[in-house]
């Protein structure tokens, strides 16, 4: 019976098995390389893939900074065949793109304290001859002041070009329309015989009437080519005041009133003021 006991504990004890712990360490080292081999091929391709995008890459830059030297090229070659009235259609164009809105605030902030910082006026200096004529003026400053009298004293000022034709040899006319708001600014600045101290009853009236009065003029302005120097010699604007005027006041003799003591005429130098006339 003791005998019997014995056997039974015997059997319960686990056996040690050398050879299954060999093969299963084989098995576990076998797949860590299998793991490591799985990475490092995986990273192969990852590099490979990155190498295969910046040589892409560069290529197409390499396209591309060819095609950008072609095309250079080509307008080169046409900017030099170019004639010489679609070079002074181009700086109409771009004269009027410029000053479309005329100078704004920031632009003669930017002026007050370095008038080379305008783009207008770099614009005018590559563009302009430097004695070029300017309605009543001559000179790029006479242009630039023109503008900025014309852009303190209205508000919401825009000139929109409506076409260009060619006119005789090396000109061109502009056809435009300008809109511009009059304010207490432009009352006070331009028409001040209508709001000051001395201002009388029918004055009085027609400030009131002018006031807040978004204005559309017609006009054209005249770009004159020298081919031989390769500039704009002379531009010359005219516009059609009166009418937009005579709609607002109702009468010649008001607007001969409203313009007898201004700063501005009648005239068709657009925006053409007396005091820049005499400067």
């Amino acid at each position: 019976m003791l005998l019997a006991e014995s056997s039974s504990d015997a059997a319960e004890i686990p056996v040690h098995d050398p050879l299954a712990e060999v093969v299963k360490q084989d098995w576990f080292i076998e797949q860590q390389k299998q793991i490591r081999e799985i990475r490092r091929v995986r990273q192969i391709r990852y590099r490979k893939k990155q190498q295969d995008y910046m040589d892409t890459m560069e290529e197409r830059n390499r396209y591309l900074q060819q095609e950008i030297d072609k095309l250079e090229q080509r307008r080169n070659a046409v900017a030099a065949a170019m004639p010489t009235e679609k070079t002074l259609w181009n700086v109409a164009v771009e004269y009027f793109r410029l000053f479309r809105y005329g100078l704004r605030a920031s632009d003669l902030s930017d002026r007050s304290r370095d008038s080379t910082a305008s783009a207008q006026l770099d614009f005018l200096r590559s563009t302009m001859a430097p004695d070029v004529m300017y309605n009543a003026g001559r000179g790029v400053e006479a242009i630039m002041r023109n503008w900025t009298y014309f852009s303190l004293w209205f508000q919401d000022v825009e000139v929109e070009l409506d076409g260009l034709q060619k006119s005789v040899a090396d000109s061109l006319i502009a056809r435009t329309t300008t809109t511009f708001t009059i304010t207490e600014r432009t009352l006070i600045k331009v028409f001040p015989h209508l709001c000051g101290n001395d201002a009388d009853a029918t004055g009085r009236k027609l400030a009131a009437k002018l006031l807040g009065q978004t204005i559309s003029i017609r006009g054209s302005t005249r770009f004159d080519w020298d081919s031989g120097y390769g500039r704009v010699t002379s531009v010359i604007s005219e516009s059609d005041m009166l009418t937009p005027m005579l709609q607002v006041l109702g009468s010649l003799e008001h607007v001969s009133l409203v313009f007898e003591k201004s700063l501005i005429s009648l005239t068709p130098y657009r925006g053409q003021s007396r005091e820049t006339s005499r400067k």
